[in-house]
């Protein structure tokens, strides 16, 4: 029996009599004695399938074939017992409760480490035979090809993650507060009566007079846990601002309104190094705010957004996107930006519209956060008229009294072409005969309100956004990569 065959019957054995109740052996002990492969070596790729007690290894030499399969323990002192003695070696593993500090453990020990994308690897997570030990020899095969097929990912620091480990936890606390809130009215209602509707969550342990006598024995504990969880609510928000202190170039992120400490935080604790983007645009596709993209041949169906990422940061810059938005949003480039997709109507154009704000603001938090620029929310009222100045004196020079008188219509001009070509271009794609109509009627009933579209609007809107129309266009998938 050759060496590689025997290391494979006594796991074989091992495994089986651990399933029969017999006494369990420890897979590296046994290739030990069957005579496995050395302490040293180089020229290997290890496949790790992590798990909560025990993860599989299967390596691989230079020519692809496997030269030992082993089961360690997933604790610190299985991994440096295992991989220690090792040579620098390329190391593949899944991202993972354990990911994390296995990474860590691997790198200090001179491994190359790749963390699997487990989204993208769907030749492990839909694999019809999948077993940790064949999903750890997948992991080492396709690392030894290519790695970048695995898609790895970049695990934050230990100072973004406990930032993000708090962000966490105080979201965690407030879904229990609102969870319990919603229960205590629910109990009440079911007794024919209503707590009072209004205030907000943070003093809704005041009621506690007003829970019927009959159930005070059951619901005052909850309020009192109410009137805790807000508490704690407070203590987060007091450690959030003082670790925002710790990072002065939030302070440009700060200047939007809608985006308070915690989104702040959020965002910066989740990319840590905002270097690691070559463009601002690319950073909505990495909290999964672009849309989806399966064409083939002619057929290019729109999609939802891909939701990559961080669910919480998504969910915090949508947010924020609705109080742009809202009733007490301030005018700004964004909320014009937001209120000229909403305008068109059709199915769901106010969610859309919402998305297509947070994914801006996505791009925006990042530039200032590089830059660390004064954030003007509306664009200086001479930029529009510049921009068109300064394409008309390119194009003739030699005119200049003529081109300044003609600037101001020229600006109009430019605005309904821009308008109608966005319009035109929706329409050609979603073939929305109902929203084109609503579109018009909101124009004719709303000629020159703020609030109203963009194209009678009174706010001027950003140049940028002017000059970019087909680039800025919320359905387009550009930012996948």
């Amino acid at each position: 029996m050759t060496v590689i065959s025997t290391m494979t019957a006594i796991v074989e054995d091992k495994n089986d009599a651990a399933v029969a109740g017999g006494p369990k052996v420890s897979s590296v002990e046994a290739l030990k004695v069957a005579g496995g492969i050395e302490a040293k070596s180089a020229g290997y790729t290890f496949g790790c399938d992590l798990g909560d007690k025990h993860s599989d290894v299967c390596v691989l030499d230079a020519q692809g074939q496997v030269v030992e399969r082993a089961q360690i323990r997933s604790t610190k002192k299985g991994f440096e017992g295992y991989f220690g003695s090792r040579e620098p070696s390329r190391v593949a593993i899944e991202v993972g409760s354990h990911s994390r500090w296995v990474s860590t453990l691997l790198k200090a020990l001179g491994h190359d480490v790749v963390v699997a994308n487990p989204r993208q690897v769907k030749l492990i997570s839909q694999n019809h035979k999948k077993r940790d030990g064949i999903d750890a020899e997948l992991l080492a095969r396709i690392a030894r090809v290519d790695p970048t097929l695995l898609f790895p990912i970049k695990h934050r620091g230990a100072a973004a993650h406990a930032d993000m480990c708090i962000i966490q936890a105080r979201d965690l606390v407030v879904k229990n507060r609102t969870a319990l809130v919603n229960a205590v009215r629910g109990m009440v209602k079911a007794q024919g009566t209503r707590l009072p509707s209004g205030g907000s969550s943070e003093s809704f342990h005041k009621k506690v007079e007003l829970i019927p006598e009959q159930l005070k024995q059951a619901l005052v504990p909850m309020m009192t846990t109410i009137e805790h969880l807000t508490g704690q609510i407070r203590e987060y928000d007091k450690l959030i601002s003082d670790k925002l202190e710790q990072h002065p170039e939030s302070k440009a992120l700060l200047q939007i309104a809608g985006v308070g400490p915690i989104t702040a935080l959020a965002f910066m604790g989740t990319i840590e190094d905002p270097e690691r983007f070559k463009k601002s645009r690319d950073v909505p596709a990495y909290f999964g705010l672009v849309p989806k993209k399966n064409q083939s041949g002619d057929r290019d169906p729109e999609l939802g957004i891909t939701k990559a990422g961080s669910p919480l940061v998504r969910r915090l810059l949508v947010q924020c996107a609705h109080y742009i938005m809202g009733p007490f949003g301030p005018e700004t480039d964004l909320r014009s930006f937001g209120e000229r997709l909403a305008s068109r109507g059709g199915k769901n154009a106010k969610k859309r519209a919402s998305v297509a704000v947070a994914r801006k603001l996505a791009v925006l938090l990042h530039h200032l956060w590089v830059t660390g620029e004064v954030y003007e929310p509306i664009a200086d009222p001479d930029a529009e008229e510049g921009v068109v100045l300064n394409q008309l004196q390119r194009v003739a020079p030699s005119n200049e009294a003529a081109i300044v008188a003609v600037v101001p219509t020229l600006v109009i001009a430019h605005r309904h072409i821009c308008y109608g070509a966005e319009l035109l271009q929706y329409h050609r794609r979603t073939g929305d005969q109902a929203g084109r109509g609503d579109v018009a009627q909101q124009q004719k009933e709303k000629p020159g309100s703020a609030r109203g579209p963009y194209l009678g609007s009174t706010t001027r809107p950003n140049a940028r956004f002017l000059l970019d129309c087909p680039e800025d266009e919320p359905d387009k998938g550009e930012h996948l990569q």
